[in-house]
């Protein structure tokens, strides 16, 4: 996410924004060029705003219980990093509202070259992806399937910034969905040495497959579960979850601690 845009979503967090200041502060991003917006668009990239009575866009998250919720935790598999010009290989995510999976998405990529040190770790080979479906389809219908939910990662910088410069490079626009990161929520709620998704399963009791999407999706689907419910009492909107998760690091993980 951009800084424009983690601006213009500071300010909305703050107070409701009149219908043409959202549309001007978006046209003037220059990965939003050519793109006719409108608030049909803008929840289509994912911002999940709502007009209000008096024609103002407002965060919906401000307003959203978290009980009532849609977090979107997603997690890909790439063949090199986004700097190194790598792909997504695989896209793996659940949905999850009031701690309950309540729909799920996984493609592998068509890619042509699979560096070995990424089939080692994921098992994923250039003959398992030469019949997947292509990068631009599989996108399209991650964006509706995401549509403006919660984009909830561990490590959520990765999985995000990876996905959204991916869009832009297909001509789909950019991501504008507010996202959490269930590493910055554990550190908050969870008293560890490691916060790492291997060290997190562990401690929770967490059993499945690592380093492929989808299971790595459904692990960290886990963590944000246990994390919400340790919250303390007065966080009850999504907007608080999402500040609180970028609160005093160490002031709550103690009182948590597993044992």
């Amino acid at each position: 996410m951009s800084c424009e845009v983690e601006h213009i979503i500071e300010a909305l967090s703050k107070q409701s924004k009149p219908y043409n200041w959202l549309i001007d502060k978006l046209s003037l991003l220059d990965e939003l060029q050519g793109l006719e917006l409108d608030e049909y668009m803008i929840e289509l990239l994912g911002l999940g705003v709502r007009l209000n009575s008096k024609n103002e866009f407002e965060l919906k998250a401000k307003h959203t219980k978290i009980k009532d919720e849609i977090f979107c935790v997603v997690d890909i598999e790439s063949s090199a990093s986004l700097k190194r010009g790598g792909q997504i290989i695989e896209i793996g995510a659940y949905k999850i509202q009031n701690s309950k999976e309540i729909d799920s998405f996984h493609s592998l990529i068509r890619a042509d070259f699979i560096p070995s040190t990424i089939q080692e770790l994921t098992g994923l080979t250039s003959s398992m992806l030469q019949n997947a479906p292509s990068l631009p389809h599989i996108l399209n219908e991650f964006r509706l399937f995401l549509k403006d939910s919660i984009f909830v990662a561990h490590n959520v910088a990765f999985d995000y910034n990876f996905i959204s410069a991916s869009l832009y490079q297909c001509g789909f626009g950019i991501l504008l969905n507010q996202k959490l990161c269930t590493i910055d929520l554990a550190k908050r709620l969870i008293d560890s040495e490691k916060y790492g998704l291997n060290a997190l399963k562990d401690l929770l009791n967490i059993q499945n497959t690592h380093h492929r999407a989808l299971d790595d999706a459904k692990a960290a689907s886990e963590v944000l579960k246990y994390c919400i419910s340790k919250l303390p009492f007065y966080i009850s909107s999504t907007q608080d979850l999402i500040n609180f998760s970028k609160s005093n690091i160490k002031k709550y993980a103690q009182r948590n601690k597993i044992v």
